[in-house]
């Protein structure tokens, strides 16, 4: 553990005495308390199809395939009008 991780903890632990909170304390202590299972929840998983996709745009992008915002609201207005 380095010396700034240690002063951390130690702030942390201050702070965590002095306060009265019990909101914030139960907060603290569900976070604390996450389990890896819990964590895994934050992950996306994207299907095969949907990262093909993205990888197609990203491909596109950096082609030079793109519109920008003012020729793609012309097209949307040309496109509405048929």
């Amino acid at each position: 553990m380095t010396t700034v991780e240690l002063a951390l903890k130690q702030s942390l632990i201050r702070k965590l005495i002095q306060t009265d909170d019990q909101k914030v304390l139960e907060k603290i202590q569900h976070l604390l308390n996450r389990t890896a299972s819990e964590e895994k929840e934050d992950v996306l998983y994207f299907s095969k199809e949907l990262k093909e996709r993205i990888n197609l745009a990203e491909q596109q992008l950096q082609n030079g395939e793109l519109i920008d915002q003012e020729d793609l609201d012309v097209e949307v207005e040309k496109w509405l009008a048929e």
